[in-house]
């Protein structure tokens, strides 16, 4: 548990209900937290507090997203079919992105209600995430231990830190585990940058098994997603959308060779004839290289080669396991 516990003389009992998934199936878990309350009550701001320090991480990322990624209708019938990534990624799923992060957020706003000292007498202590052979630099200045059923995995909790105008924020719960990066928050969350990290099969190992990397612009109506893994689809695509047009590159389950679609970001079922301001991806390609048992796995054909950097072996060197395994504060 964080500082900010130790500063508690009565804390009260905070149940938050997110999704998660674990083994495969959808559950209500209850996270009982002990926290200080805020001498002040939460505004009607969305349930945070009037000025809240924290961001929210999933409204910036669905306000880059384009609007053929967030309809529920339309599948454009083809051999490589983008409509997957809609229903495995931007519907509901193991590896849907807004029920992830609003399990993130949920949390969030709970903190922002509360009296937080850890974060104004805390100097920011900076952690290493590797992600698809790269390095992060993260930073911590809370951290809150989660307590959620038996069989939902190992260490559950969040940590999260503000330096240098940046909100940093790992969550390891359950079957996911998520780390975002907020920049230029502070002055409208519109004009905010957010990077992000998250798994899918942290415990169910033989289901959804896999990683995403997004980069989200709202300002711009940028949006750029990278995915990799087993059963999600694909095992190695991306994609970026300018609110226009979209394009995306990738290998589709069941096939062996990467296939490239130009598509309307309206709908993300009629074909476009021009994506060349999509065309130069910000975000390193990323894809599966092969690996044995418990989860057999061919190597991907796209990115190819050595850019295939994610293992979905289902064993200690997969790379789902990203991030701290325990709070660094």
């Amino acid at each position: 548990m964080s500082s900010n516990k130790s500063s508690c003389s009565k804390p009260i009992i905070i149940v938050l209900v997110v999704g998660l998934v674990v083994v495969g199936v959808g559950l209500g878990v209850g996270l009982g937290i002990g926290l200080k309350p805020s001498a002040s009550s939460a505004s009607s701001n969305g349930g945070q507090q009037s000025g809240a320090i924290l961001p929210l991480i999933e409204p910036i990322v669905q306000s880059a997203t384009p609007p053929g990624l967030l309809s529920t209708s339309g599948r454009l019938r083809s051999l490589f079919d983008p409509s997957a990534i809609k229903s495995r990624f931007f519907q509901d799923g193991p590896a849907y992105i807004f029920s992830i992060l609003q399990g993130v957020d949920n949390r969030t706003k709970e903190i922002n209600a509360m009296s937080l000292p850890c974060l104004e007498a805390t100097t920011p202590v900076a952690y290493t995430i590797q992600f698809a052979g790269d390095n992060y630099t993260y930073y911590a200045q809370c951290s809150e231990l989660i307590s959620i059923p038996s069989g939902s995995g190992g260490s559950n909790f969040l940590q999260f830190g503000v330096f240098n105008s940046t909100a940093y924020f790992f969550a390891a719960i359950g079957d996911s585990k998520v780390a975002a990066e907020i920049s230029n928050y502070s002055v409208n969350s519109s004009e905010s940058t957010i990077r992000l990290f998250y798994s899918v099969g942290v415990v169910n190992v033989g289901g959804s098994h896999g990683v995403v990397r997004v980069l989200a612009k709202p300002a711009e109506s940028f949006l750029e997603f990278t995915a990799a893994g087993v059963g999600i689809g694909f095992c190695g695509v991306q994609f970026q959308s300018n609110g226009v047009v979209a394009q995306v590159v990738g290998v589709e389950d069941g096939s062996s060779s990467p296939s490239t679609l130009c598509l309307s970001a309206l709908d993300f079922t009629s074909t476009a004839t021009d994506c060349s301001a999509v065309s130069t991806f910000v975000l390193p390609a990323i894809g599966t290289t092969s690996s044995t048992a418990p989860n057999n796995v061919v190597q991907c054909a796209y990115p190819g080669g050595s850019a295939d950097t994610i293992v979905a072996s289902g064993d200690a060197t997969d790379s789902i396991y990203f991030g701290p395994s325990s709070p660094v504060v």
